[in-house]
């Protein structure tokens, strides 16, 4: 039974993704890194036992004493969890750092950046970030709302088109709400509606708070600030519970392969 042990985080690893595939009703995608993880996760269990077995005094005698080359994957395996795990860890602790931050009060701007749009109906991440742009806008009634996000090829309408739709259902005049539809990106949506902010008469310097969800509020300002937003602050919406280990995970390989082609 104890072999079997080493081959649980494999199996989790498998689940785990079978559960996002059916919450996102995706088979491909970011998703595919707990496959990845799997493979990772069974080599790794396979050669602990392999270890296992080979200190005991049969299988010395059965092998001519400890396999090097087994030995030798297992210590590269092993380093190459621990310092993965670390680098994940200051990447999990930026990221958070982000989240507890609060925004400025009356901004001149509050940037809403899109998300998924299943047919007209937002999804539930786009939801939340609706719900936490309407809940500032509520209280800051000055503020002039940027609904940004384009149109997917499975989406009906734009992100941009869904958000405002849905923030005047809640009560936010159509005449404070600024539609951008065209980005595709994260970088789009700030580039597209620094521009957009721009045409209605604000600047660079105007006080702009960007909601998105928490894992993605880091990322978000950092870009913004390179964008050339020099007020930004952020208001993060949160997360389904059973999605985070996806989204941060996502969003720690992201803002690594972004730190590395310094784009970020």
């Amino acid at each position: 039974m104890k072999k079997y042990l080493g081959y649980l985080p494999s199996v989790a690893c498998v689940m785990y993704y079978v559960l996002v595939c059916l919450m996102t009703a995706r088979l491909g995608g970011v998703q595919l890194i707990w496959l990845a993880a799997a493979v990772f996760f069974a080599g790794y269990g396979w050669l602990w036992n392999q270890a296992r077995e080979q200190r005991t005094p049969v299988a010395n005698r059965r092998f001519g004493g400890a396999d090097r080359h087994k030995k030798l994957a297992l210590r590269v395996c092993t380093v190459l969890l621990i310092v993965g795990l670390a680098i994940g860890g200051v990447i999990e602790g930026v990221i958070l750092s982000a989240v507890v931050k609060e925004p400025v009060e009356n901004a001149d701007y509050v940037i809403v950046l899109g998300a998924k749009v299943n047919g007209t109906t937002p999804s539930w991440s786009l939801r939340k970030r609706i719900d936490s742009a309407a809940e500032y806008l509520l209280e800051n009634p000055e503020t002039v709302a940027v609904a940004s996000g384009g149109q997917g090829a499975d989406e009906g309408i734009a992100e941009g088109t869904a958000i405002a739709m849905a923030l005047e259902a809640k009560g936010i005049e159509p005449d404070r709400i600024l539609v951008e539809d065209l980005s595709t990106s994260t970088e789009e949506n700030l580039i597209f509606s620094k521009a957009l902010i721009e045409s209605h008469g604000g600047s660079k310097k105007s006080e702009t708070v960007i909601v998105t969800s928490d894992f993605h509020m880091f990322r978000s300002l950092r870009l913004a600030e390179r964008l050339g937003y020099e007020n930004v602050s952020g208001k993060p919406a949160g997360t389904l519970w059973i999605l985070v280990p996806q989204n941060h995970v996502r969003e720690i390989l992201a803002i690594g392969y972004y730190f590395l082609n310094g784009t970020l």
